[in-house]
């Protein structure tokens, strides 16, 4: 079995089409002492290509806009439904806990790649950035200084010590 996520009992299916298999009717909820566990059977040769992980986080997105949701990451398996539930309750309070914890709540990802040309304009322009690169005293304005509660990196290879 296929393991997407856990939720509280009661949370709403995923939409239909979502998941591994594109079928709404392969997803199973399984719900038991106040935790419910979303999952369906496993394809034969579960790889991570892009449209599989795009399908595990579309149902988490889709279960997330109901509740919160505890995710699985991509590629947890299960040999069957028991032990499914089995884990569900040795668990139980754990994952209860845990959703306690994060409902209200919202993940975000940012992410920021600055261009190599707007780089440069950027310590051109701004005083507090240009005054970060210059503290180091070093005439082009690159630290190139470790920081003093840092270990300095051991050599690759073979230790020279005898």
């Amino acid at each position: 079995m296929y393991v997407y996520a856990f939720t509280r009992a009661g949370h709403p299916p995923p939409a239909a089409g979502l998941g591994l298999g594109g079928s709404a009717a392969a997803v199973r909820l399984l719900t038991q002492t106040g935790l419910t566990s979303v999952f369906d059977v496993a394809p034969a040769h579960l790889r991570a290509r892009r449209h599989d992980l795009m399908a595990h986080q579309a149902l988490l997105g889709d279960l997330s806009l109901h509740g919160p949701v505890l995710p699985m990451r991509f590629g947890v398996v299960s040999p069957d439904d028991n032990t499914v539930r089995a884990g569900a309750v040795a668990r139980r309070d754990e994952y209860l806990a845990a959703l306690e914890r994060i409902d209200g709540q919202v993940e975000m990802n940012l992410e920021a790649m600055p261009s190599e040309d707007s780089l440069a304009d950027l310590v051109r322009e701004d005083k507090q950035v240009r005054r970060f690169g210059t503290s180091s005293g070093s005439p082009n304005g690159s630290s190139m200084r470790r920081p003093k509660n840092c270990m300095p990196r051991r050599p690759s290879g073979r230790s020279s010590a005898r």
